[in-house]
């Protein structure tokens, strides 16, 4: 059985270095950072003429979390409005357009950790509102799967069909499964499939559970013994893949998903198209030196805890070379 290692310390964000201000003052804007970013945002649902706005109104990086922020709460406080109004539709689609800009403004923010914590707090108050307005049919079911003395907090939309397939949603470093991951389920369920979306550690809510792992691929293994042991009568537990975000591109062929699955449902390669199972892969680039990206460095110590970026360069090194970029 794979070990569970974890780092019980949670980094304070450190004072920013020289390169580091170089590279939010003068590279971080418009023109050569943010518009590279709308097409992640349109998939956290916020709209695209609200991305514009609330972008054209900052001024610095420093501002871009409070923008987000005060934008969210406008957008709460108008799902609130509609809802008392009875206006259901509405209510549903601002509540989450309002967790998005949450979600924008705290993704890659790792300068004011109270201003962070507060939005990523609203997120996990307002999902569950908007995810409640959704038909019985097709609402997203909070669940949470042990994982050693803690669990993983995820959200298990099913089929009402049985025996259809199963898609398990890895996360990157900071993308959310209220987010993002809420409009690639919804993708999943309108191709047939079954979705499962999770927080492994290091991730959303697991970052104050447990801090993420140089083993990670311990989590998803977790997530499938749990869906075979709970949901077999009505998933196709021969037929489960994964499919990761950003980072979760990486752990996603870690995870091996084929060596969980009864003899029936394995095939060698797990690149086979139309298989019992399948992996999907993003993009990966050769792993950057531990020292090479201060943006990057930050993000993944933040997720991980002190040391964290080093870890990852070397197991990248040892999987010949290769680490997510994003």
């Amino acid at each position: 059985m794979t070990s569970i290692k974890n780092r019980n310390s949670s980094p304070a964000a450190p004072q920013m270095t020289l390169k580091e201000r170089i590279f939010y003052g003068f590279v971080c804007n418009e023109r050569r950072v943010y518009r590279h970013w709308y097409t992640r945002f349109l998939l956290a649902g916020v709209d695209l003429d609200r991305i514009v706005r609330v972008v054209s109104r900052i001024p610095r990086w420093r501002h871009w979390c409070a923008a987000w922020f005060a934008e969210g709460e406008k957008l709460e406080r108008m799902a609130e409005k509609a809802l008392a109004e009875g206006d259901v539709n509405c209510a549903r689609r601002w509540f989450h357009e309002a967790a998005g800009c949450f979600q924008v403004g705290q993704h890659f923010f790792y300068f004011d950790d109270e201003l962070k914590r507060r939005s990523l707090a609203k997120i996990w108050d307002i999902y569950p509102k908007a995810v409640a307005l959704h038909d019985e049919a097709t609402r997203p079911q909070r669940v949470e799967i042990p994982f050693g003395d803690t669990s993983l907090p995820g959200y298990l939309r099913l089929q009402p069909e049985a025996r259809q397939p199963l898609v398990i949603q890895i996360n990157g470093l900071d993308n959310l499964k209220e987010c993002e991951q809420h409009t690639i389920g919804e993708m999943l369920v309108a191709a047939g499939f079954n979705a499962l979306v999770f927080e492994g550690p290091g991730q959303g809510e697991m970052w104050e559970r447990m801090k993420m792992i140089p083993n990670y691929q311990a989590a998803t293994t977790a997530v499938i013994d749990w869906i075979i042991d709970t949901h077999a009568s009505h998933v196709d537990v021969a037929r489960i893949g994964v499919i990761g975000f950003s980072m979760g591109g990486f752990f996603g062929p870690l995870s091996d998903p084929l060596s969980r699955l009864p003899a029936r449902g394995r095939h060698t390669d797990p690149h086979r198209r139309g298989g019992k199972a399948w992996l999907r892969y993003s993009q990966c680039a050769p792993a950057r030196p531990a020292n090479a990206d201060p943006a990057f460095r930050r993000r993944q110590n933040y997720s991980g805890g002190p040391g964290a970026c080093r870890d990852l360069h070397e197991l990248g090194r040892r999987r010949k070379g290769t680490a997510v970029l994003s």
